[in-house]
């Protein structure tokens, strides 16, 4: 199959899409806004917040060098509004942020980011129908800061992958193969539409798509930037055979383009497991499988790539105070390097109300990646997240935010690791109940 390449846009091409996603966001705000006037109060709600931080990062671009460090610290400020909707069997939520950066001059780490979340569902007799879509446009040096974010509520099958892009990986000898010198930015689109359809008291099908694009700007060769999509199906058939457990069957089918030369592939996978509701607040999942993956035009010397284990453990628990989620997952996923690679990952949230006012929570990401084709081209990277949140009123909040980040590439036989502090200061007039502030990328 001949491969579809993607052109990189030129700068007006690149203007003229910002154009539309700006107007776009305004119209679908000035759509909501419409619909609140004429609907019950009650179903609609407007939920703005404008916060102000200061950031602080003692190695800003995780350079394995201490004379490349760039200390950065500088204001930072965020603007977001959550027009949401609820009724019987519809849901919708679909909030824009605006964030900039602004830090010394010396090192020009400045950036104006922007964001915008969409979700939706329905619930009928026997369709359940969801939609999540998250578009962002935001620095390179941000964008991987791969933050084990402490939203519990997200579904443990949703939660994105992302790596650390600016590696070199091809064995050229530099003196700095990590983020430094990269200025440049990168749109990333994510969308999750799900359709479960159920067949009987006992057995439904569900069909979800994952799609998912990114664009970075020009770069140097040697950072191994590559625009990609990754376009997943996903077809399982689940039976309950119990109050309690559930049983899972699962085949996906795969599309992975790249502007890599050579990296484009195909593939398809099973996998099968159970979910199991240990209580009414606590769940088990766990899905094994295997997934293949083959190049669509391997490149001379290229060798057919080897079937890769595929796992998927998670415990999530929901109480009123304190919320969970553990997770393992074994899998291959899409890098903006210019391939697939094997990927073990752990992932832990845990966020706890001590009282009404105050609440911390603690999250670690930890990753393993290699290549397809060379076990030996290893990454392994760690992050460490504290959270502290203090409600001060109903309105104002005061929240702190901690990351210790570790980075270790076999290839080079180097380690990098960054500490980073931020501080916010957010009004949320119409907040409910204890809603935590929207977290920093």
């Amino acid at each position: 199959m001949e491969s579809a390449r993607k052109k990189r846009m030129p700068e007006h091409e690149n203007d003229k899409i910002e154009t539309i996603t700006k107007h776009w966001t305004g119209r679908s705000a000035l759509v909501a806004m419409l619909l609140y006037s004429g609907t019950a109060a009650a179903q609609w709600h407007i939920d703005p917040v404008l916060r102000v931080g200061w950031d602080y990062d003692d190695n800003a671009t995780l350079s394995i060098r201490t004379d490349n460090e760039e200390q950065i610290s500088g204001p930072i400020g965020e603007a977001s509004i959550d027009f949401s909707y609820a009724s019987e069997t519809t849901t919708f939520s679909l909030r824009p942020t605006f964030r900039t950066r602004n830090y010394e001059e010396e090192f020009n780490r400045d950036s104006d980011d922007q964001f915008l979340r969409l979700r939706t569902g329905y619930e009928g007799v026997r369709n359940q129908l969801t939609f999540l879509g998250d578009y962002g446009r935001e620095s390179v040096r941000t964008a991987e800061l791969a933050d084990a974010d402490l939203d519990v509520d997200e579904e443990p099958e949703d939660i994105p992958d992302d790596d650390i892009a600016c590696n070199n990986e091809s064995g050229a000898v530099i003196l700095d193969p990590g983020c430094v010198g990269i200025r440049q930015r990168r749109e990333r689109l994510r969308v999750l539409p799900r359709w479960t359809y159920q067949l009987s008291d006992a057995s439904s099908l569900v069909t979800d798509v994952s799609f998912l694009t990114v664009d970075y700007e020009d770069v140097e060769a040697q950072t191994n930037l590559f625009d990609f999509t990754d376009a997943r199906f996903n077809l399982s058939y689940r039976r309950r055979f119990s109050a309690r457990n559930t049983g899972i069957l699962a085949l996906t089918a795969r599309d992975y383009q790249t502007d890599n030369i050579g990296g484009d592939s195909s593939g398809w996978g099973v996998s099968a497991g159970f979910n199991r509701d240990i209580s009414e607040t606590t769940r088990l999942r766990a899905l094994v499988g295997v997934e293949q993956s083959d190049l669509d035009n391997p490149l001379p010397g290229q060798e057919d790539l080897d079937p890769s284990f595929v796992t998927d453990i998670s415990l999530t628990r929901r109480l009123e105070t304190i919320r969970l989620l553990a997770q393992y997952r074994q899998r291959v996923a899409a890098s903006g390097r210019g391939g697939l690679r094997r990927r073990d990952e752990i992932n832990l949230r845990l966020t706890r109300d001590l009282n009404q006012k105050i609440s911390a929570g603690l999250g670690v990401r930890a990753y393993a990646i290699d290549s397809l084709e060379n076990d030996d081209n290893e990454q392994n990277y760690v992050q460490l997240r504290g959270q502290f949140v203090w409600r001060i009123t109903p309105a104002f909040s005061f929240q702190t935010d901690y990351r210790f980040t570790l980075i270790d590439r076999e290839t080079l036989g180097e380690s990098a690791n960054s500490n980073q502090v931020t501080v916010w200061l957010s009004y949320q007039p119409n907040a409910r109940g204890l809603s935590q502030p929207t977290s920093l990328r």
